[in-house]
């Protein structure tokens, strides 16, 4: 009885890993692969939302999702988000209504992400002052055709977040979050609205 000896594939003049093409392709597509994962995740300068290299943009777009993250935000920023109308009644009292157009609904709490996002863009980046102004100024029509007359004075939407402090702040007083208004006047009805 002889012994058996099998042929290993790549000795018996087989190709038993892809051709050198196929490896080089990988190669090439792991190594673009590699770039676009650097590139996309560089931060821009503060207060500039400039559009990307188009090349790198289609190749997100096709093989990718948009993120906004940043590396460094280990923590939720805001611990909670509330808005609102308010006008004082001249008695010394405040009169409030809800924020969401069209019929002046309550913000949802706790927040859903689509009122969450919407507000919190409007209300927060600088790049959405032209939008935000829209919606206060179609508030500011609809409040004087639904309430009348009677809607007369100052109307202001109101932001309230409460954002999240550090672990070294908390521990100190053992506040998880500082709360920061921001009041939004609202303009004459007058003017160009949506």
């Amino acid at each position: 009885m002889g012994s058996m000896k099998q042929e290993n594939p790549a000795e018996a003049g087989g190709s038993f890993w892809p051709s050198r093409l196929l490896k080089g392709a990988l190669l090439a597509f792991c190594c673009w692969h590699v770039v676009f994962l650097v590139i996309s995740i560089i931060p821009t300068p503060p207060l500039q939302h400039e559009h990307g290299n188009p090349v790198v943009d289609l190749y997100g777009l096709v093989l990718g999702g948009r993120q906004q993250w940043t590396l460094f935000e280990t923590i939720p920023l805001q611990h909670s988000f509330d808005l609102w109308l308010e006008h004082e009644d001249g008695a010394g009292g405040d009169v409030t209504s809800g924020c969401v157009l069209p019929g002046f609904k309550p913000y949802p709490v706790p927040e859903k992400s689509r009122y969450y996002v919407l507000f919190y863009q409007l209300m927060t980046f600088i790049d959405d002052v032209p939008y935000r102004d829209a919606y206060l100024r179609k508030t500011a029509r609809l409040l004087e055709a639904r309430r009348g007359p009677e809607a007369g004075g100052k109307w202001s939407l109101v932001m309230a977040a409460g954002y999240t402090r550090t672990l070294f702040y908390s521990r100190r007083d053992g506040q998880i979050s500082m709360m920061i208004p921001k009041t939004f006047d609202l303009p004459p009805p007058g003017g160009v609205s949506p």
